[in-house]
């Protein structure tokens, strides 16, 4: 007995699907061609979908998969363009990058009046608050440092931050007065950017109050940020 087959036909007048079983002998040359014709341009789709598809930070809070940290964009200009990609993932004692892992994804303008960010965690704690700060070292990081935004995470560990979308910092980063500015030590340059609890820091005086570092998130790498509203600090940024 002849083995059957299922396949699938679609009426494009009628905007309907039709799925109807018979035998390979059944169907005939010219109805067979246009099923091939049709799993051939499906493929075709589903191949250049795949090519096109390049992991991006959405604005509606929606949680991109994790991104290879080979192809995580550098932290400055890319061709015409001035936003910034960071990648944040957890640090070990010796502060070597944990990844892959929990990690989050900080996306920011690198010069302007405002600090204009999109940030999106995965994989923190649930329902429970987080604060996107600079870290101006020393400890307790408020030289000056800075609070960027804080929010609460999902019941799935997702944060979404965007504040309104931007921030008067009104400083430059990194500051001046933050040991990993350009003319304090050049072979460390740049600012700390750091997701904490909130409740281990105090936003009055953007500092730290407490250390719990396996519940934070730290900066793949430093990131320089130029306020057109303030004075140039001689910085990279």
């Amino acid at each position: 007995m002849p083995k059957k087959r299922s396949y699938l036909f679609i009426n494009a007048k009628e905007g309907r699907d039709d799925t109807n079983t018979q035998t390979i002998n059944e169907v005939g040359k010219k109805e067979d061609n246009r099923v091939r014709k049709h799993l051939l341009t499906a493929g075709l789709i589903v191949v250049l979908l795949a090519l096109t598809a390049i992991p991006a930070i959405t604005d509606d809070g929606e949680n991109p998969e994790p991104p290879d940290e080979q192809k995580v964009p550098p932290s400055k200009t890319r061709g015409k363009s001035f936003v910034g990609h960071l990648l944040l993932v957890k640090k070990d004692a010796d502060w070597i990058a944990m990844w892959p892992g929990t990690f989050g994804i900080l996306k920011y303008n690198l010069n302007g009046s405002t600090f204009d960010f999109v940030f999106n965690g995965h994989g923190l704690e649930p329902k429970t608050g987080y604060s996107l700060i600079y870290y101006a070292d020393p400890w307790p990081g408020n030289h000056p440092g800075a609070l960027i935004d804080s929010g609460m995470t999902t019941n799935g560990g997702n944060l979404h931050l965007r504040g309104k979308g931007s921030v008067d910092l009104g400083i430059d980063l990194p500051h001046p007065d933050d040991e990993n500015h350009p003319s304090q030590d050049p072979d460390l340059a740049g600012a700390k950017i750091w997701l904490v609890l909130s409740s281990d820091y105090e936003p009055e005086t953007n500092s730290m109050t407490a250390w719990n570092p396996d519940a934070y998130l730290f900066e793949y790498d430093r990131i320089f940020y130029d306020d057109t509203d303030v004075p140039s600090n001689d910085g990279e940024g």
